[in-house]
């Protein structure tokens, strides 16, 4: 029987993903920096780590598959798709710019998805030594935070991200339960956080990040409370909502299926296609309200691109890991 999927989840997916979309708008097409616009510091304080605690909720599953299976199955879903990517990207700027650091683009182009299959490969050999969960997680970290480079496309700190994910799931039911209670918590917890983060005016966004360099340990604390009680606070809203009656929100939490090709369809568009076709000023009194408006477009754009290239079934394999046309195939 197929896997009945939480509609709350899928919309957390589906926001997640959004939020992507409206961060490289601002940053892509209106360059909005970081530093002084916040709106922009807000969606990067949890945007990566709930995507990356949404994966670890679901990894168990992926326990049940043998070594074979379990890295056929994440090479076509996550690297393939990447490596696809990477290559549509570089052949673009090569025949638009006529140069292309193609370094660059192979290391960091859909950088979340390598690092995601990292994490995947490194917790399933792990989960196969019979010790406490917490007890992994914890020894694990530590020597990841030791090993030179780790930080590199973010690993060392997705992988914690990852392993909340994977807890959170475990304690679901008690989380679930007290939902209302954590989430005036988090949702409290992360604004206050933010406003101190800004009123001492430190940079959370800072690499690289070791357990040797001690004199990183405050901001590393600052930045985990932030990713954490913000993706928190997305997830346990998502709950409540769906859980009140009054809301229906199947249909949009639905969306919440394509993330990885969003994923990958607007790393083209945005960080590649639409800069050259168009830089828009940043000073118009709306520009938070336009980007809002201009990413919710680009959202379903996305969605249409996906559904039209996976109806081709080796497409939908080399583009998306094959996940969409299967989808088609039942909804017909």
């Amino acid at each position: 029987m197929p896997t009945q999927r939480l509609v709350y989840i899928d919309l957390a997916k589906a926001i997640a993903i959004y939020l992507v979309i409206l961060g490289h708008v601002l940053i892509k097409l209106f360059n909005v920096s970081q530093n002084n616009d916040i709106l922009l510091q807000t969606i990067y304080e949890f945007h990566m780590p709930l995507f990356m605690i949404m994966s670890g909720f679901f990894f168990k599953s992926s326990l049940k598959l043998s070594v074979f299976d379990f890295l056929k199955k994440k090479s076509i879903q996550l690297l393939l798709p990447s490596l696809s990517c990477t290559l549509i990207c570089i052949l673009y700027l090569y025949i638009s710019h006529g140069a292309c650091d193609w370094r660059v683009e192979l290391i960091g182009n859909s950088w979340f998805l390598k690092t995601l299959f990292l994490n995947y490969l490194v917790t399933y050999f792990l989960m196969k030594i019979r010790f406490p969960d917490i007890l992994l997680f914890v020894v694990s970290w530590v020597v990841i935070l030791l090993i030179p480079h780790s930080y590199s496309l973010q690993f060392n700190w997705m992988y914690m991200y990852f392993w909340m994910g994977i807890f959170i799931n475990k304690y679901r039911t008690q989380i679930e339960d007290r939902a209302k209670v954590i989430f005036s918590i988090t949702i409290v917890s992360f604004v206050l956080l933010l406003i101190y983060k800004n009123y001492n005016g430190y940079d959370t966004d800072i690499l690289p990040m070791s357990a040797l360099l001690i004199s990183q340990i405050p901001l590393l604390l600052l930045k985990l409370g932030l990713g954490l009680t913000g993706s928190l606070s997305v997830l346990l809203l998502c709950y409540i909502i769906c859980k009140n009656e009054l809301f229906k929100l199947d249909r949009i939490a639905s969306y919440g299926c394509y993330t990885l090709g969003i994923y990958v369809v607007q790393t083209f568009i945005i960080v590649n296609l639409l800069p050259d076709i168009m830089q828009l000023k940043n000073e118009y009194d709306f520009l938070h309200l336009f980007s809002i408006l201009l990413s919710l477009i680009i959202f379903f754009i996305c969605i249409y691109i996906i559904n039209t290239l996976s109806s081709i079934k080796y497409l939908d394999i080399f583009l998306f890991g094959g996940q969409y046309h299967k989808i088609q195939k039942n909804e017909k």
